[in-house]
């Protein structure tokens, strides 16, 4: 099955909100870095962030700048997790043909523009204070560059430490003895600018183009920057391999039963030849996710509901059946400000607590017993009567 991405102009257009501030119908950009971090400016806050916000924003970043000892870091393409490609895929067009699908990847470069630099601050200070949350997080994720679910000060961290990172572009390389480091040759260049943003403005997607398909053969990308005198590369990204074989339905789909609070962990069993996963809630056609290994995890705040979960393993040659289905639900968090009162009462102790999002109800255990010694519904207060009889014997 064919997956397209919506081409959508690479620059960053369209109604965005800040979670603690006004929409802008503006381009995502900002000052460019032109050298020195003391050169920041602070004086005046693009449209849609708040001048309070935006000094607090440029104030972190001269500062972390202080601390790599440069005025100006050279230019360079990120390397390791900064720049590593791991969404590779490899997309048949039902015969001997098919391309090549991946996101971009540069750590810090949240207006997406190729270069991580100061105009990367005003994505985080359009989205400052989102969370996971929040109603337009797809959108917003774009600046959660350490990954933590908050747009903040430490994703201004992440510009600090990868400040003039820069992708012109992709090498697809291959190879029919990927074991061997020196065994990848080049195949294309893929420029920067043919990326085309995705449908929830996230993330930036690339695309070979059609490729002509070797059974044995491996393929990987890899970003470069055209640094004079010569072109600088980065690491590879995960593999994929034409086999010329459809996956077989993966097996052995486990879903957590509340051993987690607020996230539903799927695992199930690797499937050879598969580059994909793909899987499914509620009902058998709705797709929730893509992940590359045999485990996911769906982020249920607030919902702690019972779902069915189905798994489809896929390749460049098509798309397995379905798995067997599993169903799992969110846990509860524990209860917190848990007080009960000392000799106030001559007949009970009275317990109160906080009160969990999602509790039915509650048991009650006393002295560490095995077995609880009250059940209530869904009130957040107790008062044991029986506590005062096994005192006074």
């Amino acid at each position: 099955m064919k997956r397209i991405f919506t081409a959508l102009a690479a620059a960053l257009l369209g109604l965005t909100v800040s979670c603690g501030g006004q929409p802008t119908n503006d381009v995502i950009h900002g000052p460019e870095a032109t050298g020195p971090a003391v050169q920041i400016p602070a004086e005046s806050a693009p449209p849609g962030v708040d001048q309070v916000v935006w000094e607090e924003l440029t104030a972190r970043l001269t500062q972390e700048l202080s601390r790599t000892g440069s005025a100006a870091p050279a230019i360079a393409v990120p390397q390791g997790a900064a720049g590593s490609v791991t969404d590779l895929r490899l997309e048949t067009d039902g015969d001997d043909t098919a391309s090549l699908d991946w996101s971009y990847v540069n750590l810090g470069d949240y207006n997406l523009d190729g270069l991580v630099s100061a105009a990367d601050l005003t994505p985080v200070g359009i989205y400052f204070e989102c969370n996971t949350e929040s109603p337009n997080w797809l959108e917003a994720s774009r600046a959660d560059g350490n990954g933590d679910g908050y747009i903040g000060l430490a994703d201004v961290t992440v510009i600090g430490q990868n400040y003039q990172h820069r992708v012109d572009g992709y090498r697809i390389e291959t190879s029919d003895n990927p074991g061997n480091p020196l065994g990848w040759l080049p195949h294309a260049a893929v420029p920067f600018t043919t990326a085309v943003l995705n449908a929830e403005g996230s993330r930036l997607v690339f695309s070979s183009g059609e490729i002509t398909l070797w059974e044995g053969m491996s393929y990987r990308v890899a970003p470069y920057a055209d640094i004079e005198p010569q072109l600088e590369y980065g690491p590879g990204s995960n593999l994929v391999t034409w086999t010329g074989n459809a996956p077989e339905a993966p097996l052995g789909l486990q879903a957590s039963d509340g051993e987690f609070v607020g996230r539903i962990a799927l695992s199930w069993a690797s499937v050879p030849d598969a580059s994909y996963y793909l899987v499914y809630r509620d009902q058998p056609d709705n797709e929730i996710g893509l992940t590359l290994s045999p485990v996911y995890e769906e982020y249920v705040t607030g919902d702690y509901g019972a779902h069915e979960y189905w798994v489809r393993a896929g390749n460049a040659i098509g798309e397995s059946g379905l798995s067997d289905g599993d169903t799992g639900f969110s846990g509860l968090a524990a209860p917190t400000g848990v007080t009960a009162t000392a000799g106030l009462y001559a007949d009970r102790v009275e317990l109160s607590w906080e009160p969990v999002d999602g509790a039915e109800g509650y048991e009650v255990f006393r002295d560490g017993g095995a077995a609880p010694a009250g059940l209530i519904g869904d009130a957040s207060n107790w008062d044991d009567t029986e506590a005062d009889l096994l005192m006074r014997g």
